[in-house]
């Protein structure tokens, strides 16, 4: 998951929250906290950098490494 509203600095509402209904929360992947939030800034905009792809990279390995 990106929130491209906290990429760009917006007030908008945030990805979390907009995640946070009856729909997503029935999905196995959210049940299983198997939902990857990526460093926005990171994916739109510095993507492509070395830096940036490293810890996007690392977010998702992370995440992998710690699935039940």
């Amino acid at each position: 998951m990106v929130d491209r509203a906290a990429a760009l600095g917006a007030g908008e509402q945030n990805a979390r929250a907009t995640l946070d209904n009856e729909l997503v929360a029935g999905t196995t992947a959210w049940r299983k906290h198997q939902v990857i939030f990526l460093p926005a800034a990171d994916v739109y905009i510095a993507a492509g950098g070395v830096q940036a792809t490293m810890r996007v990279l690392d977010t998702v390995t992370r995440a992998f490494s710690a699935a039940k």
